[in-house]
């Protein structure tokens, strides 16, 4: 967010040079929003194609623009959307491409505030449904092995399905999705609460065509258990700690190239039959549904992948050592497999999948994906009519992430945006800004309950210096929470009905 007339200063680059035979970059386009284009040539963008011809490697330096900044300022407040087009080459055949990102630069004024503040007449983009939240950088990935966030967990649990979910804001009531129908005692779950089993819907298909199978739920299963040790932590702890015995959190299950043992729990702990299309999880104590439901309703962790699809981008698990009974062989397949699961080794077909072709099991496909800045979703062509609670959708959805509220809010205020996440990014202190447009006929709030809990917690060995970079004034002892009776004293002396409401 700028003033009028002030100075904003742009920078063109790239994150590496582009791939191919005899390519470079020929130029930068800018699209200021405001009428003006401007083009930038590259240093030497078919000097560093020669070298790559002649020597294998070139001077990526020859690929930046001429000019690194672009210097624009606007004389009106409002909205304006900038982008940047990098423009590649094939200096052999002279065919062009191009690749486009967008930001917006909200421009205010004392006088003025914003110019866009005004009821819209009309749907500005019929069919499409316009996101923004406030999440710099956007999502850790978009495997649902692998991501354990908000802002991923979004896309996730749209683009794949799980066996069931809950019903609306019911916490105890759930729903089939990818099976057909709820587990119950007699019915798929043994007397002690030990099996589950659960039979998929017939004529299931990916975004890409390939059956859905009970051998692709027992395949997801599996890859989660092995990754539930991933670093950064990974959801996979979530299901895995009913099906492992003794199993510790953030953990991976085996723990060696030798470790036969964690092999077969894996092994052991879910089962498949193909013919009647069923799965089976083998619990290592009793558990209730509500416990095990909740674990198989996120899709964190519990999102159904193509099999297939793992396997064809080079994900996929090696179960040799399952099929010819070597126990030794399946459990180094399997270490080596955990080890795909720390930050620096993802395999990134599965951690930023895109288009049809990448085997999405859910009601959306991910069309397009700017890395931090959106992503497009689009309706499954695959995803069943027959699913009443979640209806094959006929709209497409487009999701901003920006980095602050400001932006956030001005987009949604402006009609940019049809929808703003208040609960992810936006701080309370907007709510009474929403509110003023809801009052107008321009904005619509809904709340709903979340399965969250928040809390304090007490810091046993207060840093001084944090302290006093609050307020200087602040001052007190650093084992001051150490003290049980304290911490005690403060949970009858905490205002919780102010809190809660």
């Amino acid at each position: 967010m700028v003033q009028v007339g002030q100075p904003v200063n742009l920078s063109a680059g790239f994150l590496q040079p582009p791939t191919g035979t005899n390519m470079t970059i020929e130029e930068y386009v800018w699209n200021l929003g405001n009428g003006t284009t401007i083009t930038v040539p590259s240093v030497n963008g078919t000097g560093y194609a020669l070298q790559v011809w002649l020597t294998g490697s070139g001077n990526v330096s020859y690929l930046e623009p001429r000019e690194r900044f672009v210097t624009v300022s606007y004389s009106s407040p409002g909205l304006y959307a900038v982008s940047l087009t990098i423009v590649t080459e094939n200096i052999t055949t002279k065919a062009t491409y191009s690749y486009t990102s967008y930001y917006t630069i909200a421009v205010s004024s004392p006088s003025v505030p914003f110019s866009l503040f005004k009821p819209l007449v009309s749907v500005p983009n019929p069919g499409t449904i316009v996101e923004v939240d406030v999440a710099p950088g956007g999502p850790f990935s978009f495997d649902p092995d692998i991501d354990y966030e908000g802002v991923g967990y979004e896309v996730i649990s749209n683009v794949f399905g799980t066996l069931i979910q809950y019903f609306g804001a019911n916490t105890t009531k759930f729903i089939p999705v990818l099976a057909e129908y709820v587990p119950t005692v007699g019915n798929g779950i043994n007397p002690n609460y030990t099996e589950y089993t659960f039979k998929l819907r017939p004529g299931l298909r990916a975004s890409n065509g390939d059956p859905i199978t009970a051998y692709d739920v027992w395949y997801s299963v599996i890859r989660d258990m092995l990754c539930s040790g991933g670093v950064p932590g990974t959801p996979g702890w979530i299901l895995t700690q009913y099906l492992i015995p003794n199993y510790t959190p953030f953990t991976f299950v085996v723990t060696a190239p030798n470790d036969t043992q964690g092999a077969e729990e894996i092994v052991n702990s879910i089962t498949y039959d193909n013919a009647t299309n069923t799965v089976t999880f083998h619990l290592a104590r009793p558990t209730s549904p509500e416990a095990l439901f909740t674990a198989l309703a996120d899709p964190l962790g519990a999102g159904i992948l193509d099999a297939k699809w793992l396997e064809e981008v080079g994900a996929g698990i090696n179960f040799t050592g399952l099929y010819d009974r070597n126990m030794t062989q399946l459990a180094e397949a399997f270490y080596q497999y955990e080890q795909t699961c720390n930050e620096g080794n993802y395999n990134t077909e599965v951690q930023w999948p895109s288009g049809l072709s990448a085997g999405f099991t859910g009601p959306y496909y991910i069309a397009a994906y700017t890395p931090g800045q959106s992503v497009v979703l689009k309706p499954n062509p695959y995803w069943p009519t027959n699913i009443t609670y979640v209806p094959r959708p006929n709209t497409t959805v487009i999701i901003y992430w920006v980095k602050d509220p400001e932006t956030a809010y001005e987009m949604f205020a402006s009609g940019q945006a049809d929808l703003i996440n208040a609960w992810l990014g936006l701080p309370s202190s907007y709510i009474p800004l929403l509110e003023g447009l809801e009052a107008k006929g321009q904005a619509e709030l809904y709340s709903f309950p979340t399965l969250s809990e928040y809390y304090f917690a007490f810091t046993i060995n207060v840093s001084q210096d944090a302290l006093h970079s609050i307020n200087p004034a602040y001052s007190m002892p650093s084992w001051y929470f150490a003290n049980p009776l304290v911490r005690e004293a403060f949970a009858y002396a905490f205002n919780y009905t102010e809190y809660i409401n």
